[in-house]
């Protein structure tokens, strides 16, 4: 599958994708259109969000989720956790 064919995935049930580092703003923004879309809280900046919602993203579509909860062995301490959120 690509990324152009991912809505074919909602008649497997999957109801949406998790995407990471790699992914081009508009490929987010035309799968935000197609099925729920969820983004790396841990690297996304505010500049990032305008720049998608400007492209025209589906926000109603799109959730932010931290890759773990801030734990010693993650790389994603308490401080930074709080700053980000």
């Amino acid at each position: 599958y690509t990324y152009e064919q991912a809505d074919e995935l909602t008649d497997w049930g999957i109801s949406g994708l998790r995407i990471d580092y790699g992914i081009d703003g508009e490929t987010i923004v035309s799968l935000s259109r197609k099925m729920k879309v969820v983004l790396n809280a841990s690297t996304m900046t505010k500049k990032g969000i305008k720049d998608l919602i400007k492209g025209g993203l589906v926000t109603q579509n799109v959730e932010a989720w931290h890759n773990y909860y801030p734990r010693p062995e993650t790389g994603l301490d308490k401080e930074a956790f709080i700053q980000k959120n």
